[in-house]
């Protein structure tokens, strides 16, 4: 059970907005450095990915193998993180309610 008075955190919505938007449900599961934490990185990695995708057309056609492969491969990254920050905001809010206590990173 959580502590006296503390409200039941919810695993699967935890889990459903987190794969959604990384890092949210770590923000509704009271650990918010790590949900910006998540949710900030998962925003940069976009940012990069679409400014290289962009910036990189004419490198494709000249390189398209290795290039192609880097540009496939590093759009796989960012939903590992949605499914990695799923997973965690789901076992945090299970051990919330189940009475530990549950550590924010930088604390």
């Amino acid at each position: 059970m959580p502590p006296s008075g503390a409200p039941r955190k919810d695993p699967l919505i935890s889990a459903i907005v987190s794969l959604f938007i990384p890092g949210l449900g770590q923000i509704i599961n009271g650990q918010v450095k790590k949900g910006l934490i998540i949710l900030v990185s998962w925003i940069i990695l976009w940012a990069v990915l679409v400014v290289i995708l962009l910036s990189g057309s004419f490198i494709l056609n000249a390189f398209t193998g290795f290039v192609g492969c880097l540009c496939c491969f590093g759009f796989v990254i960012p939903f590992i993180m949605n499914l990695y920050a799923a997973y965690d905001a789901h076992k945090t809010a299970t051990q919330i309610n189940n009475g530990v206590v549950v550590e924010d990173w930088l604390s």
